[in-house]
């Protein structure tokens, strides 16, 4: 009976973000009639496939054990490269944001990795170099690109009537819950964050995996940048410090322990959606733009509490259970 109740408790504990969305839902349904329409929902949804996509790259590196702080500059200089490479060529403006991405998830990794710095303090300093380096390109202006063609369709486009920036996110968190659930690499990733002595007694190259997590982070980072370039048309290099927050709060919901080796990128998706109804609330019932910078900040605050207390009581009931 004892061992019923833990799995129960596990269970709640586990998906209690999946209430949080719910609750949060029928209470905007109470507050507002617009709420739950097929449009307020798909502008929702539409919203938070750029901050939905980079939350699942920077969830992956802190199941890994580590954090990646840099991804808002990340963001910014794959969103002007897609930008600038936009009217010259098509491919080119796919292939160049994601190359670049890697690139400078890479860099972080080796700096982590192979030099043995702490991923918080290196990550916040490259967070300013990536910055300061896409100020010195773009001279601090707005890299511009065409509000036209195949490119601008990516954000704007619907496919059976759903916006294309939905299925991206949709499909990117199909993609890295199958890498975590169903793949060596995957399991190495969770592995290296819970107890990267064993997985080095395992015999599996540990540091490589590590490294690999970051570069997979940076690739998932262009492609959130593809998306941002594509509905801006110009971007600015300041263009992803706005996500800062929001993504960082979203792993927080979701559950992801800042300690590595747990979490889910479900979890991160249904977070992500947490955060949206709120912002969309807020619009829906007219908070002033101050009241609604507070409550984010109180909103952050809060995910820091509920991620210590759910991961601190599902750690309990694993040991309990032993």
């Amino acid at each position: 009976m004892k061992d019923v109740s833990k799995r129960l408790a596990q269970l709640c504990l586990s998906h209690s973000i999946v209430a949080v969305l719910i609750l949060l839902s029928v209470a905007m349904a109470l507050l507002s009639d617009k709420f739950f329409t097929a449009a307020n929902w798909a502008n929702v949804l539409n919203n938070l496939a750029v901050p939905g996509i980079v939350a699942l790259g920077v969830a992956l590196v802190v199941i890994a054990g580590g954090i990646d702080l840099s991804f808002s500059s990340m963001l910014a200089a794959c969103a002007a490269l897609a930008a600038w490479l936009q009217p010259q060529n098509f491919w080119l403006a796919l292939i160049g944001p994601l190359a670049l991405g890697a690139a400078l998830g890479a860099f972080n990794g080796l700096l982590v990795v192979k030099l043995g710095a702490n991923p918080l303090i290196s990550t916040l300093g490259t967070q300013w170099l990536f910055l300061a380096a896409l100020f010195i390109i773009t001279g601090g202006g707005i890299v511009q690109g065409n509000m036209e063609g195949p490119f601008h369709l990516i954000a704007n486009g619907r496919l059976a009537g759903v916006p294309l920036p939905i299925l991206l996110l949709l499909l990117l968190a199909a993609a890295t819950s199958f890498l975590t659930t169903q793949t060596s690499l995957g399991k190495y990733i969770y592995a290296h964050g819970s107890n990267n002595c064993g997985l080095r007694f395992a015999g599996v190259n540990a540091n490589a995996v590590y490294l690999k997590t970051f570069v997979l982070m940076g690739l998932i980072v262009g492609v959130a940048g593809i998306v941002l370039s594509s509905r801006l048309g110009g971007v600015r290099p300041t263009e992803g410090n706005r996500y800062l927050i929001v993504v960082l709060t979203a792993v927080l919901l979701s559950g992801v322990s800042l300690n590595g080796g747990v979490g889910s990128l479900f979890h991160v998706l249904i977070a992500t959606v947490v955060l949206g109804v709120i912002d969309n609330g807020m619009v829906l019932l007219a908070v002033e733009y101050k009241y609604q910078q507070m409550i984010k900040g109180c909103v952050f605050i809060l995910a820091i509490l509920y991620n210590n207390y759910t991961t601190k009581q599902l750690a309990m009931l694993r040991v309990s259970k032993r």
